[in-house]
């Protein structure tokens, strides 16, 4: 076994199922971890990306890396020992790759949000691209459904998909583009293949098109140019260059059904480039028992994948090879060869391939390259150097740090981490402050040397608390933030918001720093408190830790005016929340697991803020309001509920459900307010006031009478519904004595209520009511549902409905498919009976030009297919393997038409019906 993943259960936590690799594979299990691609690295590392299923990986000696909801790139020797996570936070990193420089590249997918769009990035040692899979659950939020606001989605609201911005959250990685959609194959040119018009370029796959596009440096990272597209297959997914030079594409075929293809591309002008053909001679040969000389000769190609080749057999070759990689690196002539001889005896240094041949001071001859004239040879020299901790570089290192390239300083900070010396946190710092924080990736590298330095005394990093420098802080925050110390929390008296809400995020978000959650909490009651990550995360910090101070800050913040509403109504949903935690994060939809917790505290800390809370509130805080106060269930509350409903600034809406709020709370005083209710002139409140008559001990079927004869539709629905549920004589006698004289609109309202209603007499009615219809015919049953619908709901059920969805069929305007009738103007063609005929028996009645023909012809034979068009001489069909075919009439002995509509009866019900029916009967 080389290592072993784990399979997450739904709460984050190893499930009892394990998966087991062996061999040098990766074993996918259902549910499991998304291997996206691999790659063997200029270093010899194998790379690959997990998914955001999650990484609950134990590597060959032991190492353990656990982290639910998070992809990442990952590491290990050829062996298997020495697993490593290189980088967090990737949703699906497509084939990461490498350029001729060692830089490691990918794109990801998105969110799969509006108004995002697929990244480009480059995947540096200890970045975090800041996706989490359970930011795609906010939309299960209960804390959203109880505040009334749209779920909170950190991954778009916070920008963590855009390249850098000012005020991105600065403990990501930014990606370098936003640039297309779909991302799947990735390919890098070695250096000969195609042609040399494609030297240099990056290669995708994404679906429908390929594109190739080139970087070129940006500070310390790069950024995405020259993007064209290229020949490509229908579906393209994974990508790769032969050794004949030509890409090699998979094409999917738009499905599984579907016989996928291989295509090959290649340039015409390259395919007899000397070049190309001498690379693929050399990789046929391979490099096993070449001499030395050829090896290093090799080393010099233009071809990468020829010079790794020939790097790693000198490796192989112990002492001999290592002698040969180190002139190589000294010589001047060829850059490429040295930084392949550099990687080379990092290798080396490691004992590569298994460990077996350990030699640490085999890297101490590259201390002379920290001073060589090429900055990519001084940059990779450091980044070697850095791997193998090795002391003595630390003072060359440090000079490093003010090297004229961006890049070097960049991999000097990096190694510095390695040998976790604390005499490099000074000199780091002086590098965070002359930055400025200006370039992102240079601050990440910093922030890498300064955890590392401070490995052993984290607690140093608290004293650039008083620095006059921003950045400087900053960074003390983000490698605080890696080390998970609770002092970080320190920093939230820090007059910059920005820094404070880096802080928010680093204490809150992830596996949190609990020690920390009281000190996030606290901050709630800062007057200057601004900006919606850093309150979301303050408020839910005081939800978390939940002590009753806590539910008294939630409460004071709810009722302090001044503070946005949407903050207000989030409070107070925590607060109403607060005896049955939810179990998704109310910030970041992570599960979170709460044990009960008594109401009472909670209770307590609204009443006393209950004056000021109504006084101030809008209609929609008062709103969230009730709700807190309905699932706390305290009576105690019950003056706040009268205060609510007699505010000025309640509405008919918010009344209706404070009646329910009383009702639910026997409160005493529920009878004046019914009363109250029964002479409102908003008819829901009135049909609010009719349901709980019975509990405040009024005649309600006095009530229900009235509201029968004289109310609203929406009234006379409700006085229905109230009847069956009672199971006094006089309401069954009511509500039977309704079939005497039915309201067309309430036919189908009186029957579902009197069909289930606890009166056997109401029962009775409907029985005999439901026979008569059934002699009428197939649409007999239905009958009832033309008319009285809500158009409103029609529409939502025609657009939205998870199973009818009549638009994924039809077209209505210019929305829908194609597959059946056009219903703009279907309101123009049939009348409504017609229209409840298609929709209840699709079957009796096709409209020309549609369903599905299955013929039996005169010759014996059979067809069959989905009807394009139909005339009276032929029809046109798609068969099942897509094919369009022309079929004669006179050919046909017999044929078979049937609709591919589902009776919507099986699909709705028939209330919903009724109101489809609304909806399609405005369409003219």
């Amino acid at each position: 076994d080389v290592w072993k993943y784990e399979d997450f259960d739904k709460e984050g936590k190893p499930a009892k199922r394990t998966l087991l690799s062996r061999g040098y594979s990766i074993h996918i299990g259902q549910g499991g971890h998304n291997v996206s691609g691999l790659s063997m690295g200029p270093d010899g590392r194998i790379y690959w990306s997990v998914a955001d299923k999650g990484i609950n990986a134990t590597g060959k000696n032991g190492e353990r890396f656990v982290y639910p909801d998070r992809g990442g790139i990952m590491r290990c020797e050829p062996d298997g020992s020495n697993l490593e996570l290189f980088a967090l936070g990737v949703r699906n990193g497509q084939e990461p790759v490498f350029d001729e420089f060692g830089n490691l590249f990918s794109v990801d997918n998105d969110g799969d949000y509006p108004g995002e769009r697929e990244r480009f990035i480059y995947i540096v040692e200890g970045g975090m691209t800041a996706w989490r899979l359970h930011w795609q659950w906010h939309g299960h939020q209960e804390f959203a459904k109880v505040s009334g606001e749209k779920p909170y989605n950190v991954w778009m609201k916070e920008g963590l998909f855009r390249p850098r911005f000012p005020g991105q959250a600065a403990f990501i990685i930014p990606p370098l583009a936003n640039y297309s959609n779909g991302p799947c194959g990735f390919a890098y040119d070695p250096g000969t293949a195609l042609s040399d018009k494609f030297r240099n370029f990056f290669f995708l796959a994404q679906g429908g098109k390929m594109t190739a596009f080139k970087v070129r440096p940006k500070g310390a990272a790069f950024e995405m140019h020259d993007e064209r597209s290229i020949p490509g297959g229908r579906s393209n997914t994974g990508i790769a260059f032969g050794p004949d030079g030509a890409l090699y594409v998979t094409d999917w075929m738009n499905g599984p059904s579907e016989r996928g293809r291989v295509w090959k591309i290649d340039s015409t002008e390259g395919k007899d480039n000397p070049d190309r053909k001498r690379t693929r001679k050399l990789l046929s040969e391979g490099m096993a028992g070449k001499p030395e000389s050829y090896l290093v000769a090799c080393l010099a190609e233009p071809d990468f994948r020829v010079r790794k080749a020939a790097q790693f057999e000198l490796v192989r070759r112990g002492e001999p090879g290592r002698k040969a990689l180190l002139a190589v690196a000294r010589q001047k002539e060829n850059q490429l060869a040295r930084l392949h001889a550099i990687w080379g005896i990092g290798q080396v240094a490691r004992g590569w391939p298994d460990g077996k041949r350990k030699d640490p001071d085999a890297v101490r001859p590259l201390l002379e390259l920290l001073n060589d004239k090429d900055a990519e040879v001084r940059a990779q020299a450091s980044k070697v150097l850095g791997e193998s901790a090795h002391s003595p570089a630390l003072a060359t290192l440090i000079n490093l740090l003010k090297d004229s390239s961006v890049r070097v300083r960049f991999h000097s900070a990096i190694a510095l981490g390695k040998p976790q010396d604390p005499k490099a946190i000074a000199p780091l710092l002086e590098l965070v402050e002359e930055n400025d924080d200006v370039d992102a990736f240079l601050r990440h590298a910093a922030v890498m040397g300064l955890a590392g330095s401070a490995q052993t005394t984290p607690k140093v990093l608290l004293e650039t608390i008083n620095s006059p420098h921003p950045s400087v802080r900053l960074a003390a925050i983000l490698a605080l933030r890696r080390h998970a110390h609770p002092g970080i929390s320190s920093f939230l008296k820090d007059k910059d918001l920005y820094l404070v809400t880096e802080v928010a995020r680093a204490i809150h978000d992830d596996f949190s720093i609990p020690d920390a959650l009281p000190a996030l909490a606290a901050i709630l009651d800062r007057s200057d408190l601004e900006g919606e990550p850093l309150l979301r995360r303050a408020i839910n910090a005081n939800f978390r830790v939940g002590r009753p101070s806590d539910a008294e800050r939630l409460a004071r913040y709810a009722a302090n005016p001044s503070s946005p509403e949407h903050m207000r109504t989030t409070a107070l949903a925590c607060l109403a929340l607060w005896a049955q935690p939810p179990v998704l994060d109310a910030v970041e939809g992570r599960y979170r697991e709460y044990s009960a917790r008594n109401p009472k505290p909670a209770a307590k800390a609204l009443a006393k803020v209950a004056q000021d809370l109504v006084k101030n509130a809008s209609p929609k805080v008062l709103t969230v309001l009730a709700r807190a106060i309905e699932r706390l269930k305290v009576s105690d509350l019950l003056p706040v509920v009268h205060a609510a409903y007699e505010s000025e600034r309640a509405t008919p809406y918010l009344q209706a459900q404070l009646l329910g709020t009383m009702a639910e709370l026997s409160d005493p005083a529920l009878g004046k307010f019914v009363e109250s209710a029964l002479e409102s002139k908003d008819a829901r409140l009135r049909a609010a006031g009719q349901k709980r008559g019975w509990a405040a001990g009024l005649s309600g079927v006095e009530v229900f009478a009235k509201a029968l004869k004289s109310g609203t539709l929406t009234e006379k629905r409700s006085a229905l519904g109230n009847l069956a549920q009672s199971d006094d004589k006089e309401a069954d006698d009511l509500l039977a004595k309704q079939f005497a004289k039915i309201e067309p609109e309430l036919e189908l309202d009186l029957l579902e209520a009197a069909r289930t209603a606890k009166g056997t007499g109401a029962r009775s009615k409907a029985k005999a009511l439901e026979d008569k219809l059934a002699t009428r015919g197939p649409l007999g049953p239905f009958h009832p549902t033309l008319q009285g619908g809500d158009t409103r709901k029609g529409k939502e059920l025609a657009m939205g409905h998870p199973a009818a969805q009549c638009i994924r069929c039809h077209k209505v305007g210019s929305t829908g498919g194609v597959l059946g009738p056009d219903l703009s103007k279907i309101a123009s063609r049939l009348p409504i009976e017609k229209i409840l005929e298609s929709l209840v028996n699709p079957q009796a009645e096709l409209a020309e030009g549609y369903g599905l023909l299955v013929a039996t012809l005169k010759d014996g034979s059979t067809v069959s297919g989905s009807i394009v068009k139909a005339t009276p001489k032929s029809y046109s069909f798609q068969s099942p393997d897509g094919k369009v075919s022309t079929l004669a009439r006179p050919l046909i002995a017999e044929e078979i038409l049937t609709s591919p509509m589902p009776p919507a009866g099986a699909i709705l019900t028939k209330v919903e019906i009724r109101d489809l029916l609304a909806y399609l009967s405005t369409l003219k």
